[in-house]
């Protein structure tokens, strides 16, 4: 860490607690790596004056057991840029969840790049990192993103560039770059929620999956996901001990579905009588409307459900709900099997769903 003084300059007291506390409530048997990383200032003599850490905390642990490989950013040594990191460090966790196959979960909370870098590299990050595997993490792992924090540029595409990503309210922001940036260029006055905060991304423009009151309930977000998920693509997910009783009928469910098509349903109530009691986890619930996704468990096996929900738009296809249509299939790729409740009028286009350039953008990334 920066130290209390840089922690107490930069305000950070609680978001200080909250990252402690997060590195231990996701790694049992947390082992920390790189800790002596860093850059050293010397002096005209070439005597050691001074070391500056690198502003990347990395390391693995067990959740449930279950071996995961962590990186995190530390705000508090230069607001977590790119200027005092050392990518080498970020990358090797990176690199090691790929090679040992294990999930991935990044903790980020970073400002980004910084004109200082350029100076001191003469170049800048362009065409970006040749070691990082980003595209087969996906294809191999489960690879998790939390805002903790404002992302930016690096740090956003961290947060959209995964399986499951999850933001605090009023307390994290992803952004390209943010208002200082946003005023020089367009001359416009924008706070950080106006730019990158929940409303936007886990409401609007999907670039984010879930949002959490603070950042336990985030973090809890993040062990549950994995529950559901094996190691990598190579294993199957662990069964859980059934906590529901596998001959349970539900009466509902024979008159659950109007006989009229004119009339709506609520396929929430349908879904939860059905699977296993207390095992949904919803993804992008604020975001898609017309279709709902879920990771669930029947008789204690994971699986993926997808429905569409006749309460929104008529359950019609609409932009929102065709990308995250599309994210939600790529997920049980990974794991288990997917099952879908379909009953769909057809496609719905309105100034309302227009292209977003946010979720455009990820999608081209």
């Amino acid at each position: 860490m920066g130290g209390e003084h840089d922690a107490e300059m930069a305000g950070l007291g609680n978001r200080r607690e909250g990252f402690d506390r997060g590195w231990r409530d996701l790694g049992e048997e947390a082992c920390p790596a790189g800790a002596l990383t860093g850059k050293a200032t010397y002096g005209a003599a070439g005597e050691l004056v001074a070391v500056t850490p690198a502003n990347a905390i990395i390391g693995h642990g067990r959740i449930d057991g279950r071996k995961v490989s962590v990186e995190a950013d530390d705000f508090t040594i230069r607001s977590g840029s790119s200027e005092s990191i050392i990518s080498e460090k970020w990358l090797f966790a990176e690199r090691m969840a790929l090679e040992l196959k294990m999930p991935l979960i990044r903790l980020v909370d970073t400002a980004g790049g910084s004109i200082r870098l350029l100076e001191q590299q003469q170049q800048t990050k362009i065409p970006g990192y040749p070691t990082w595997p980003v595209f087969q993490l996906l294809g191999s792992v489960p690879v998790v993103g939390v805002a903790l924090g404002a992302c930016a540029g690096l740090g956003a595409i961290k947060i959209a560039i995964s399986h499951f990503s999850v933001m605090v309210r009023e307390k994290s922001q992803v952004f390209a770059a943010g208002p200082p940036v946003v005023k020089q260029g367009l001359n416009q006055d924008v706070t950080k929620e106006e730019l990158g905060g929940y409303k936007i991304h886990s409401r609007q423009s999907g670039a984010v999956d879930n949002e959490a009151e603070n950042e336990e309930e985030a973090l809890a977000e993040v062990r549950r996901f994995l529950s559901y998920l094996p190691r990598n693509i190579w294993e199957l997910p662990t069964r859980s001990p059934p906590q529901d009783d596998p001959e349970r009928r539900e009466d509902m469910l024979n008159d659950s579905i109007p006989r009229d098509r004119r009339k709506v349903y609520n396929v929430r109530r349908l879904r939860a009588a059905v699977l296993d009691k207390g095992s949904i986890f919803e993804i992008g619930r604020n975001h898609g409307g017309s279709t709902v996704a879920a990771l669930c468990r029947i008789d204690g096996y994971a699986v993926g459900v997808m429905a569409n929900d006749p309460l929104v738009a008529g359950g019609a296809m609409t932009r929102a709900a065709a990308q995250g249509d599309r994210k939600a299939l790529r997920t049980p790729g990974i794991a288990f099997s997917l099952g879908r409740a379909i009953q769909r009028p057809g496609r719905h286009r309105s100034a309302r769903h227009a292209p977003d350039p946010l979720r455009l953008g990820r999608r081209r990334l």
